[in-house]
Formats: structure tokens, C-alpha cells, sequence
């Protein structure tokens, strides 16, 4: 990938990093500004409650709010994570005006951090390069990119898409710090790749579809686990590469924790007691995730396609085609350009959950929401953002799309409108 580095010189990762920081600034003071204007309250007026917040308290907002104040309630709740409301609740007074301020601020601070750290794993990847950073680079592009995500509001809204983005991009990162960095010790490798787990596992307490960043884990531990069998009949034992593979598994298990305690503890509540025993309770997978989105939210395979979800389709499209273009174009081409084997091959690791993710939303999700959940993956900002530097068609037709849907959406969502 061209030019897809950081620079060296301190200064100009300064200036970079104030450049990005006054755009995040003004982009998200535009979003409000738009949210403030927005005509009329919508068909829920509960928010009027919360004073000074209420303009981004819509829709799911209003599910985390009030589960970071009380707790898990209804059954349906379980749909929504157990990872914001705990945060939320740990750091906020059991009011709600307060519950929702911290959100918002809990928000913007992980948008920021996402856009840097997806700016850090740009430059990653493109270090071997040797090409100097500027304002037309790719991963400050990536950046400026992220921050007009069409995600939008709601990586300023108290939902679980910016935190969620956030611990996504540190995971990953992590995960090229333990592989990218051929000179470092075999602990420091380990360490990164564990602490990527924990991240990835974190991200996946906020939004289930965390669990995907798990994929690299399992392809990286199945290919150590042949070349181990190898080594092993050949009579010789590689510690280095024991150690890499019990991390791998580490971080594996730690990704799944994020989705399997949640679990454990609607099982504890709904299904360790005398009476009333939930239907899912008796499944041969017991998850009331899973049984909450299909029995409450209409979630299952091809559900979805219907007649009067057309414009939804249509609306997600646009993120559809450049998560599965980009992912595509990084198997059959070079998709980083003067890059060796092994950077090539990290890409394809990042690359594998958002091509599952795109896949998985197209046959069995809510289609719109992917405008929402493509703020977590990293790819698809560095590919389009080499575009933006090549100044291909495509890449300025996005970002049009970008901007144009981010304010549109920031209206309708401040007004209670669809789609959300």
C-alpha cells in the first residue's frame, strides 16, 4: 500500500495527529449542531426527561441507558450487550441525565481513540515501504475517514458502536504488534497476542459480532498446531513456538469470554431456579442471545428479505460493496503494494471478519445496521483511503456517501425517525 506509513520525524506525527484532532473536532460539531436542528421529538417523548442529553438518547440509546441504571429487567434487554451498560454503570451515578452524559462522553472518547489507533495500524503496515507521511498519506486518509464514518451519530450517542470500534482497532493492533515486529522477544509477543484476546474480548461484551476478530486466533493456532505436530516427528521441540501457540489459544478463549459470560449469566438467572423455566433453557445450546434476537428482533437466516425492507437493502449497499470489494481485492491482488509475504498475510487476517461480518449481515441481520458496525474494521478505511490517494471515481463517490448520509442520518435520528 502506498505511501501507508507513519512518519518518523516527530514533528510531522505531531502536526499529523493535531490535523486529525481539529477534524474530529469540527466533524462531531457539525453532527451535533445538525442533531440540535433537527424538527420535531419523534414518536417517543420518554427522553424528554433527560435534560440536555436527549437529542442523542434514540432508539437503542434508551435500552443501554436504562439498563446501566437498573440492570437487566426484561428478557429482551440481553439483545443489546452486557459490556456498555456495565461501564456505564460503574462510572456514573444511578441517574439517568448522568448515565447519559457519561455515554455521550464514553462515545466520543473511544471515536477519537478508534481514529487513532486505525491511524497506528496503517502505519503498521506499511513501515517496509519507506515512503515519507503527509497530509495525502494513506493511513492519515484512513483516519479522516473514520471520523466521517457513516456510523455517524451513533459513534456520539450512548451506544455500544464506539466503544465497540475502540476495542476492536486496539485488538487488532495488538495483534500486529506481536506479529509484525520479527526483532521482539517471544514474551512481548506473547503478551500482545494475549492482550489482543482480552481486547477483542472486551469488544465483543459490547456488540456479539466481536467474537469474528477471533478468527485470525484460530487460523494463526491451527497452521502452529501442524508445523508443532511437525516438529514433534522430526524429534525436536520448538519452546518458542510452544509459546506462541498457548498464547494464541489464550487469546482465543479470551475472545470468546466476551460472549460466553454474558451467556453463563442469563443462564444463572433464568435457568437455575424452580418454576417458570425459559423455552431456550432446555436448547441443546443454551444461549439467550441468540433466542432473544429471533424471538424478539426477527433475527434468523433470510428473515430479513422482505418486500418492505427494499430501501434498507439499498441503503446498506454502499457499505456492503466496499467491505466485500476491499476484502475481495486483498485475496486476488496486492493489496499492499511492495509489501512482503508476511505483511500480506496480515492483512488477510484482518480482512477475514469483516468479509464473514458482510456476509452474515447480508443473509441473516438487520441489513442497515452495517453502516453502524464497518466503524470497528479496519481494512476497508486503509483500502478506501489508497483510493482517495490514487483519486479513484470510487473513492470520491464514498465519501460524498460518507458525509451526505452522516448528516441526513443525524437528523433522523435526533427526530426518531428510521433508519436506525
Amino acid at each position: 500500500m502506498a505511501n501507508a506509513f507513519l512518519p518518523t520525524n516527530f514533528s510531522d506525527l505531531a502536526m499529523s495527529l493535531i490535523s486529525i484532532s481539529i477534524i474530529f473536532v469540527v466533524w462531531k460539531g457539525v453532527i451535533l449542531f445538525v442533531a440540535w436542528l433537527a424538527p420535531g421529538q419523534g414518536y417517543d417523548t420518554s427522553t424528554n426527561l433527560l435534560a440536555g442529553a436527549n437529542r442523542l438518547v434514540r432508539w437503542d440509546a434508551i435500552y443501554f441507558v436504562q439498563k446501566a441504571r437498573r440492570g437487566d429487567i426484561f428478557e429482551q434487554e440481553w439483545a443489546f450487550g452486557k459490556g456498555l451498560s456495565t461501564l456505564l454503570s460503574s462510572i456514573a451515578e444511578q441517574d439517568l441525565s448522568a448515565i447519559a452524559t457519561t455515554g455521550i462522553l464514553v462515545s466520543h472518547i473511544a471515536h477519537y481513540l478508534s481514529v487513532i489507533l486505525l491511524w497506528r495500524i496503517a502505519g503498521l503496515l506499511g513501515q517496509e515501504n519507506g515512503k515519507s507521511n503527509n497530509t495525502r498519506s494513506t493511513p492519515y486518509i484512513a483516519a479522516c475517514l473514520h471520523i466521517i464514518s457513516p456510523a455517524g451519530i451513533f459513534l456520539s450517542a450512548p451506544y455500544a458502536e464506539a466503544p465497540f470500534s475502540c476495542l476492536n482497532m486496539l485488538g487488532f493492533w495488538l495483534y500486529l504488534q506481536a506479529h509484525s515486529n520479527t526483532e521482539s522477544s517471544t514474551t512481548r509477543k506473547c503478551c500482545a497476542l494475549i492482550m489482543s484476546g482480552m481486547s477483542f474480548g472486551g469488544a465483543t461484551m459490547m456488540r456479539s459480532n466481536g467474537i469474528l476478530s477471533g478468527i485470525p486466533f484460530l487460523i494463526d493456532a491451527l497452521r502452529s498446531s501442524l508445523v508443532a505436530l511437525k516438529d514433534l516427528r522430526e524429534g525436536r521441540v520448538n519452546w518458542s513456538r510452544v509459546l506462541a501457540l498457548l498464547a494464541t489459544m489464550v487469546a482465543g478463549l479470551a475472545t470468546a469470554a466476551g460472549l460466553a459470560l454474558p451467556q453463563y449469566l442469563a443462564y444463572q438467572e433464568y435457568c437455575n431456579r424452580s418454576g417458570d423455566v425459559r423455552s431456550w433453557c432446555y436448547s441443546r445450546l443454551p444461549l439467550i442471545y441468540s433466542f432473544v434476537q429471533s424471538h424478539y428482533w426477527g433475527v434468523g437466516f433470510l428473515r430479513y428479505w422482505s418486500l418492505s425492507n427494499v430501501p434498507l437493502f439499498l441503503l446498506a449497499i454502499p457499505i456492503l460493496l466496499l467491505l466485500l470489494w476491499s476484502g475481495i481485492e486483498s485475496f486476488t491482488g496486492d493489496c499492499v503494494g511492495g509489501s512482503s509475504t508476511r505483511q500480506i498475510a496480515l492483512v488477510r487476517r484482518l480482512v477475514l471478519p469483516q468479509m464473514v461480518l458482510a456476509i452474515l449481515v447480508i443473509t441473516n441481520y438487520h441489513v442497515q445496521i452495517i453502516t453502524r458496525l464497518a466503524s470497528g474494521y479496519p481494512w476497508v478505511y486503509m483500502w478506501l483511503a489508497e483510493r482517495v490517494v490514487m483519486d479513484k471515481k470510487e473513492a470520491k463517490l464514498s465519501v460524498r456517501f460518507f458525509v451526505i448520509y452522516g448528516l441526513i442520518q443525524a437528523g433522523l435520528f435526533a427526530s426518531f425517525l428510521p433508519p436506525a
